[in-house]
């Protein structure tokens, strides 16, 4: 008999990624292996911009973020753009903030569409990405730095800019998160990750052992993410997921798509989906 148990996410993640990974190594051939990079931008001696990205999947994601103009940006991800553009297909960009949004297409992203928010948390997050070359030049009263890991001042201020952000802007970050992990007996089956924000909750990992699939162990797991979303008076769950992984499985569980994504990773869609609790 199978036991379900409801955790912390640090307790299980790692074998649940792990176990995840293997799965997709099947189907990912990615070039190279995903890198980080932080871009630090100073007018004089000032820090007036800087950013956080990682590559996965053959795209890069933004991290974290903030500047004082759309020069500034334009310098932040020119540079971003030339150290990762022979191993990705683009940057991408997702945002509740139309001022954002609209500095990003100012300096080349292309609008790729909205998805509609929750009561709680924002009305609608503007899509863009980035899959060409900038031709605006970088001012040349700005310094641009680079590290592929973080240095620490700098980056100290770019979390404080982020947050500040956030909360001026009404932006949530996450409260809480949870994870629920199946056994047979001492045999780790499978198992959740989930992201708790206010009233939704985000499905970050899922994934079951080849032998215990079709046993309707995936199942059970989201059927429980779903109660525990309720006990938290969650409206919605959101999740994402590529091609070759599970968007037939989760349309039957009553989920749907509300954006999707060419080469993500190359030669796959991959989908975002919400269901409504």
């Amino acid at each position: 008999m199978i036991d379900y148990q409801l955790t912390s996410v640090d307790t299980h993640e790692d074998k649940i990624l792990q176990t995840l990974r293997g799965y997709n190594t099947q189907f990912t051939q990615q070039s190279s292996q995903p890198k980080s990079l932080y871009v630090y931008v100073y007018k004089e001696e000032k820090l007036v911009g800087a950013i956080h990205t990682r590559s996965s999947w053959d795209w890069v994601s933004i991290k974290a973020l903030f500047y004082d103009n759309r020069d500034i940006l334009l310098s932040i991800i020119k540079t971003v753009w030339e150290y990762y553009k022979e191993d990705v297909v683009g940057i991408k960009f997702f945002s509740p903030d139309k001022q954002r949004y609209e500095d990003f297409l100012a300096i080349g992203f292309v609008d790729r569409g909205t998805v509609e928010g929750t009561k709680k948390t924002v009305e609608q997050y503007y899509y863009a990405d980035l899959v060409n070359d900038i031709n605006q030049e970088i001012p040349s009263k700005y310094t641009v730095k680079t590290s592929s890991e973080e240095i620490e001042t700098p980056t100290k201020l770019l979390l404080e800019k982020e947050a500040t952000f956030n909360k001026e802007h009404n932006i949530c970050d996450k409260n809480d998160d949870f994870a629920i992990v199946a056994f047979d007996e001492d045999t780790f089956v499978g198992g959740v990750t989930c992201d708790v924000y206010q009233d939704s909750i985000y499905v970050d990992l899922l994934v079951v052992k080849d032998t215990y699939r079709k046993q309707g162990v995936g199942k059970e797991l989201m059927l429980r993410v779903e109660q525990e979303a309720r006990r938290r008076k969650c409206i919605q769950i959101n999740l994402g997921t590529a091609q070759f992984q599970a968007k037939g499985f989760y349309e039957k569980l009553g989920y749907y798509v509300v954006f999707t994504r060419q080469n993500n990773p190359i030669g796959y869609e991959c989908y975002s989906l919400h269901k409504d609790l």
